[in-house]
């Protein structure tokens, strides 16, 4: 997993979290570009609707078939970036490492954002955004254990919101990943 040591500390900590407090109890104010709510730019651009915002999203691949793949990488971008962007940065880290045996596969958020608060507001001002996106992870990975890749030599990767995001996954997902 890659990740940043705040999306995990937060993840560990969702209870100070849901109080507005940050790790070691320091109080947080949210980031002006963080407050958005439905109904500012950039928020209504979504592909699904009403409890499900992701559903229907595109997935963006590269490499072999995930059929043929022995392996795949999961890559979650982050806010405001694309899934094209983190393929490209996928493409890069597994070149000459394996690209012939490994399916990239990145998800694209609806409204470029996986949920439109900080990662520090409380869990419910994240919703149905938050919820959606792990179900659409949750369905990618199901997709790639159909193609006959296990758990186990899959890799699950993010930038910024995508890594915050593939944390919580994982902390609610607990099983070996690559």
């Amino acid at each position: 997993l890659v990740g940043s040591e705040m999306c995990i500390r937060d993840s560990l900590c969702r209870g100070r979290r849901s109080r507005g407090l940050g790790p070691r109890g320091a109080r947080v104010q949210p980031r002006a570009a963080d407050r958005r709510r439905v109904g500012d730019p950039g928020m209504n651009d979504r592909t699904g609707s009403g409890d499900d915002p992701h559903a229907g999203s595109p997935v963006r691949t590269a490499g072999p078939p995930l059929r043929s793949a022995r392996q795949a990488v999961l890559l979650v971008h982050g806010r405001g970036g694309s899934a094209d962007d983190i393929l490209t940065l996928g493409q890069a880290l597994v070149q000459g490492a394996g690209e012939d045996t490994t399916t990239l596969l990145a998800p694209e958020a609806a409204g470029r954002t996986w949920y439109p608060e900080s990662f520090m507001a409380p869990i419910a001002r994240n919703e149905p955004w938050l919820s959606s996106a792990l179900a659409r992870l949750g369905r990618q990975l199901e997709e790639v254990t159909e193609a006959g890749i296990p758990p186990g030599a899959v890799v699950l990767a993010g930038f910024s919101q995508g890594a915050c995001l593939a944390s919580e996954f994982v902390a609610r997902n607990p099983r070996r990943y690559r």
